[in-house]
């Protein structure tokens, strides 16, 4: 690469690093640096929590939000870890700073990305034609394709943005797809180079690539393999004389040995999702996809395959089938099980697909215009100004999304500090949206346990009838003012599938809208009278749960509380009562 071609593309770099740190340092100017870092989007402080947990010397983890142990080898975040083995490394470069260990993640993981699209788009448009390339990379990283409407509304809402329109940017969500979407860009660059020119070295590392990608996160080695496979059917029908059978059996068996070696010797995992078969048919399910996303994934590609390329057919045949495998995984989700979640899981690379789809259409429609290169860098100048701003905006958009839960949850944090939040403590808050209060984030810097949070089933035994979580899920309901009559109405199938929507775990909340529903509804129903005749009604069994902590602490709003006085009081006496602007704080002790 050129000199100037590096300070070019490094000062892209800087562009758009810039906005990815933007909501890091908008909060902290705002409501304060913390140990705990901010949250910007889904899931962050359960992968954090994930990735600080140890393993014992005989094999087991302890929840940080329960307290019971698991065997290590049947949870299966264990066995695609390889964001979380990066996450420990960065976390112990910044000597155990969380919130500058997210700073440096995200500049890694922005860095990472960049290189790897980098490679594609040169090897997809050539090295010439920097302008399109850099336009293609602040698409990718400042366009999140799938929220157009959002964008749209977000620009008509000018010159203020409203908050309610939520805009991210593309690689915002760490860990997934954050630290698994350079596999994608990587083994893309790689397959267009292995069909100009097939070598044993070259098909190598695509299985290298590929098996990188099922470590990090299973999902997308599955788009992966099919696109390979469309690939090669392609080109074995298109041009034979380029495809060297050895050469695909190689990558084949290479594949293998890796894959299904590794997945063998790291043992079997346990689902969290309802016990169902793995093949579950429904063609009901597809109503749900042909949305504005999938309607545009199947324009992108039919406009790929109908498109004589001026350039290279290599990275037609690559691109053309990256996006038929995308399509085609997603609609799988008709054919298995809603617990595997598929769809949810294929359309975190949405945004990813479509930007490298539209950069592959452009640099085509390029070769074809005739017109002037000064009518072409007027418009180029116009598009990438015009995403620059959008990217501004984004950024800001994304800081004010997270503004007031992360604003709540130092407040929570900070004053649970003063309280003392040690071992033989127990933290009930609310947990379910609107609270914006994030209990599991607390366990990166309390050993104390939580009461309940939905996603703390990951790290729960699943003993039939004893299953810590979902205890504390009954008594959760109770403190809030919940009895069986409310249990029964809340299952009911004439109940609106959006007031269960937050009952249910991610894995499980498609069975709420297809034909399992009613099945499901009354295995739900049937579990939780169980858990809350079991642990609930039985004073004995509601005040030995109480009994093993010596402190509780009530985190709960002055305005609209979550939990009901004298369901407290029948557990738990008061010791002494804190506030904020916005909260209570009940410092007690089991009865």
């Amino acid at each position: 690469m050129k000199n100037r071609d590096v300070w070019l593309y490094t000062g892209v770099w800087a562009i758009i690093a810039l906005f990815y740190l933007y909501p890091y340092f908008a909060t902290f100017a705002t409501i304060g640096y913390s140990d705990i870092p901010p949250l910007f989007d889904s899931d962050l402080y359960l992968y954090m929590n994930f990735s600080l947990l140890p393993i014992s010397p005989e094999g087991t983890i302890t929840s940080p939000w329960y307290g019971d142990t698991i065997n290590a080898a049947a949870w299966a975040y264990r066995k695609f870890d390889l964001s979380f083995i990066v996450f420990r490394a960065i976390s112990t470069l910044c000597g155990g700073d969380l919130t500058l260990t997210m700073i440096v993640w995200t500049l890694f993981w922005v860095s990472v990305i960049f290189v790897a699209a980098l490679w594609l788009f040169r090897e997809i448009a050539g090295r010439e034609r920097r302008f399109l390339i850099v336009f293609g990379l602040l698409f990718l990283f400042l366009m999140r394709v799938p929220e157009l409407s959002s964008i749209v509304k977000m620009w008509l809402s000018l010159p203020t943005i409203d908050e309610k329109i939520v805009v991210n940017l593309t690689f915002s969500r760490a860990f997934f797809p954050q630290a698994s979407v350079v596999f994608l860009f990587l083994y893309i660059y790689f397959l267009i180079k292995v069909l100009k020119e097939s070598k044993f070295s070259l098909w190598a590392v695509l299985a290298v690539v590929q098996f990188l990608a099922l470590k990090t996160f299973p999902y997308l080695l599955m788009i992966l393999a099919f696109a390979t496979f469309l690939a090669i059917v392609f080109v074995f029908f298109t041009q034979r004389e380029k495809l060297k059978i050895s050469h695909v059996l190689f990558y084949a068996l290479l594949c293998g040995v890796l894959d299904l070696g590794y997945l063998i010797l790291t043992g079997q995992t346990e689902s969290a999702g309802m016990k169902t078969a793995i093949i579950d048919v429904d063609f009901s399910r597809l109503k749900y996809f042909f949305k504005g996303s999938m309607i545009l994934a199947i324009i992108l590609t039919a406009a790929i395959a109908f498109l004589k390329p001026k350039s290279s057919y290599e990275s037609k045949i690559a691109v053309l089938s990256l996006g038929l495998s995308y399509i085609a995984m997603t609609l799988s989700h008709a054919f298995f099980s809603p617990a595997l979640q598929i769809e949810n899981h294929i359309y975190y690379f949405a945004s990813a697909i479509f930007a490298i789809e539209i950069f592959y259409l452009l640099a085509q429609i390029d070769s074809y215009l005739t017109v002037s290169e000064k009518i072409k860098k007027a418009v180029g100048y116009a598009a990438i100004i015009f995403i620059l701003i959008e990217g501004a905006l984004a950024s800001q958009s994304h800081y004010k999304r997270y503004y007031a839960e992360n604003s709540i949850n130092y407040e929570v944090y900070n004053e649970l500090k003063k309280i003392g939040c040690d071992k033989d403590t127990l933290i009930i808050t609310p947990t379910f949206v609107p609270s914006l209060i994030s209990p599991i984030s607390f366990a990166l810097k309390c050993k104390a346990e939580i009461l309940y949070h939905p996603d703390a089933h990951f790290l729960s035994s699943k003993e039939r009838g004893k299953d810590p979580h979902k205890i504390r899920q009954a008594i959760y309901y109770y403190l809030m003012g919940k009895d069986e009559e409310w249990i029964r109405d809340v299952w009911d199938p004439k109940t609106d599938w959006r007031v269960q929507y937050d009952l249910v775990i991610p894995a499980l909340r498609l069975y709420l809208r297809d034909k399992n529903r009613e099945r499901f509804l009354r295995e739900k129903e049937e579990e939780m009278e169980f858990y809350y005749k079991t642990y609930v009604e039985d004073e004995g069994a509601l005040h030995k749960f109480f009994g093993k902590y010596k402190k509780i602490v009530v985190v709960d709003f002055k305005k609209d509380p979550f939990f009901k006085e004298d369901r407290l009081d029948s557990v738990m006496k008061m010791r002494s009562k804190e506030q904020t602007d916005r909260m209570n704080f009940y410092v007690m002790e089991p009865r």
